[in-house]
C-alpha cells in the first residue's frame, strides 16, 4: 500500500534529522525538550511491543501529523492531540514503568488521538 511505503520513508527521514524539534516546538509553542522526547519515542526508541524489543510500526497518520506540525501549516487540532498522547504516553513509561499497552490505555483516556482520526481513516479506505 502507498499509505505504508510513505510511512515508512517518512519515518526513515525523522529519524536522521535533527532539527525537527526546534522547528515544531516553535510552531506550537511547546518546549523543545518535550518534542524531541515525542520524536525519540515515537520514531527512534525500542520499545516492549508484542513480547519484542523493537521500533513502533510506522504509521501514515502520525507521520502526516509530524509533516504537518513540522511545516507549520494546516496544523489540526488532531495533530496537537497527538502531541499530547504521546507526551503522555511516554511519562507514563519513564516515570511509572508502565509497559506500551498500560501507558497507551492512560494516554488515551486524556487524549484520545486515534478517535479524532478515525473517521479521516475510514474515509480514506472507503468507509472500512
Amino acid at each position: 500500500m502507498v499509505e505504508n511505503e510513505y510511512a515508512k520513508l517518512y519515518y526513515e527521514t525523522v529519524r536522521n534529522r535533527k532539527h525537527d524539534s526546534k522547528v515544531i516546538a516553535k510552531n506550537v509553542g511547546w518546549k523543545e525538550s518535550a518534542i524531541e522526547e515525542i520524536r525519540q519515542h515515537v520514531f527512534l526508541k525500542e520499545h516492549i511491543l508484542y513480547g519484542e524489543r523493537k521500533r513502533f510500526e510506522p504509521d501514515y497518520d502520525q507521520a502526516q501529523a509530524w509533516q504537518r506540525l513540522l511545516e507549520g501549516k494546516n496544523i489540526r487540532e488532531s495533530d496537537l492531540v497527538f502531541l499530547k498522547h504521546e507526551y503522555v504516553e511516554l511519562t507514563q513509561m519513564r516515570l511509572h514503568g508502565y509497559d506500551y499497552n498500560k501507558a497507551h490505555e492512560i494516554a488515551s483516556r486524556y487524549h484520545d488521538w486515534y478517535a479524532l482520526v478515525k473517521d479521516e481513516i475510514e474515509r480514506r479506505h472507503g468507509g472500512k
